[in-house]
């Protein structure tokens, strides 16, 4: 290896000693990810479905939520449910069984959530499967 190979060489080793080390400072602290305060699952029969969305429809509607429901896919039973209001948002999916829903609440950063209305508002998702046939619930 003639001088000049091994000085390119040397000069692409620190270069790219420098990029890693760059990359590394600027990945961001995972204490900013942004995890769940809360979460629940609803197994729904085919069967409960639809009353099973209009009750999701009324909970938002009585705790002040905008709501916001979709397919996830054309021509799939699989949806994206978002709830938010100023202090708090949910988010509900169903991406691999059209009858398991998982339900994510999260603080909202420029108002994070009252622990009691947390709370209050746990237990009215937790009504929403309520006397409905082939309906429960698992907290995670």
């Amino acid at each position: 290896m003639t001088g000049k190979n091994l000085w390119n060489c040397l000069v692409g080793l620190i270069v790219a000693v420098a990029c890693v080390a760059f990359g590394y400072s600027t990945i961001p602290d995972t204490d900013d990810v942004e995890n769940p305060i809360y979460s629940i699952t609803f197994k729904i029969s085919p069967t409960t479905r639809n009353v099973f969305y209009s009750r999701i429809e009324a909970f938002a509607e009585a705790n002040a939520f905008a709501i916001r429901s979709a397919p996830t896919r054309p021509n799939s039973d699989s949806s994206l449910t978002q709830l938010w209001r100023e202090d708090i948002k949910i988010i509900g999916v169903n991406p691999f069984d059209p009858n398991v829903y998982n339900f994510h609440f999260y603080n909202n950063d420029s108002v994070p959530v009252n622990p009691k209305s947390l709370s209050y508002l746990v237990q009215e998702i937790k009504a929403v499967v309520k006397n409905l046939k082939g309906a429960s619930f698992e907290e995670q």
